[in-house]
């Protein structure tokens, strides 16, 4: 009993490949001097009925391939002698759902900076982003993100949620960078940027002059105080007033330390009254 070439080439082309479907037709091409009694495919215990179309020609339909699982399929054919010879071919094929998923994970915001052209201030060095991250045909293989061009860790997940503190440790301008891959043989993937700018508050700074508090203040005084410092330009800005919490802008924005003000309010005197005195802020800024 011989398996004829046709079935023997196409059979060889499946052994070990990968199929999109959880099903297969492979045609069988059988003689025998004696004619073939019978025909039939198998994977394990369970059998499959071949349809003839034609004299050595059959199609066996095999049926429930399982995802991602190598299965082992055989065809055995029967002779019509009295001993009834038989002769088995096997063949191994894969049946992956995902051969055909093209799509990439998709994102959902839900909280913290958000990805695109925008650029999110920091005022402390790390950041919280929040996204939903899902893909409904392979689901997600790995989440993982880079900073400033650098790999360094993978995203976590908490419920249907991926959740990422970021730490980018230095003022100035930052690249967050998360990468989503699914499943799919392709492995699918797609990404979101972040653009973060952590700019730290100016540095403390002191009055120089005239002293908190003091007596005998001129009508046209000079205020001086030490520079505050910053990786950025920084400016300053004078307000005055009786309380803390009522204060009046006196000045717009400087960089100089030094600047004569008029106290309104104030008269010319050589003991300023407690009801007479003002309260006067001085408030670095920087220019970003």
């Amino acid at each position: 009993m011989i398996f004829g070439e046709e079935a023997g080439r196409k059979l060889w082309l499946l052994h070990s490949s990968l199929i999109s479907q959880s099903s297969i037709n492979v045609p069988v091409v059988a003689g025998d001097a004696s004619s073939i009694r019978s025909l039939s495919g198998a994977i394990g215990n369970e059998t499959f009925s071949p349809t003839k179309t034609s004299d050595s020609v059959w199609t066996v339909a095999f049926t429930g391939l399982e995802h991602n699982v190598h299965t082992e399929l055989s065809v055995t054919a029967v002779d019509s002698s009295y001993y009834q010879n038989d002769s088995t071919i096997t063949f191994t094929i894969t049946y992956d759902s995902t051969l055909t998923d093209d799509v990439p994970p998709g994102f959902t915001w839900k909280s913290g900076p958000v990805a695109g052209a925008q650029t999110t201030r920091l005022t402390t060095s790390t950041a919280t982003i929040v996204y939903a991250i899902a893909d409904a045909r392979s689901g997600i293989k790995r989440v993982y993100y880079t900073l400033d061009g650098t790999e360094v860790n993978d995203v976590a997940k908490t419920g249907d949620d991926y959740s990422l503190t970021v730490d980018v440790q230095t003022a100035g301008t930052h690249k967050v960078v998360i990468h989503a891959i699914d499943n799919a043989t392709s492995q699918n993937r797609d990404s979101l940027v972040f653009t973060l700018d952590y700019n730290t508050k100016p540095g403390s700074f002191e009055l120089s002059a005239p002293a908190d508090n003091a007596n005998d203040v001129a009508v046209l005084p000079t205020f001086s105080w030490t520079a505050s410092s910053d990786d950025d330009d920084v400016f300053y800005r004078v307000k005055y007033g009786q309380s803390s919490t009522a204060l009046t802008t006196l000045s717009g924005e400087t960089e100089s330390l030094i600047l004569t003000l008029i106290l309104i309010g104030m008269k010319q005197c050589s003991t300023v009254t407690p009801e007479a005195k003002k309260k006067v802020l001085i408030l670095p800024i920087r220019t970003a």
